[in-house]
């Protein structure tokens, strides 16, 4: 499956707390069923899944804190 995350909102000012829960809008692979991924992805780093993305994009918006270089790391 490939994942592509990226922040809802940047804002520089936020710094690299790893403390700072950020939102993020998930991108899953064509053909990956959203609403069954959305939940047990978030959960298994720790964050919540918010809105489920199933007609036009096949995601999810995310809410958790970033982990590693990049926020594809996060899930």
């Amino acid at each position: 499956m490939t994942l592509l995350a990226m922040p809802a909102v940047a804002d520089a000012s936020e710094g690299p707390d790893p403390a700072l829960a950020r939102d993020w809008i998930v991108v899953l692979e064509p053909g990956t069923n959203a609403r069954a991924k959305a939940g047990p992805l978030a959960a298994a780093v720790g964050g919540e899944a918010g809105f489920v993305f199933v007609e036009v994009l096949g995601g999810f918006s995310f809410r958790g804190v970033e982990q590693g270089s990049t926020p594809s790391a996060c899930i």
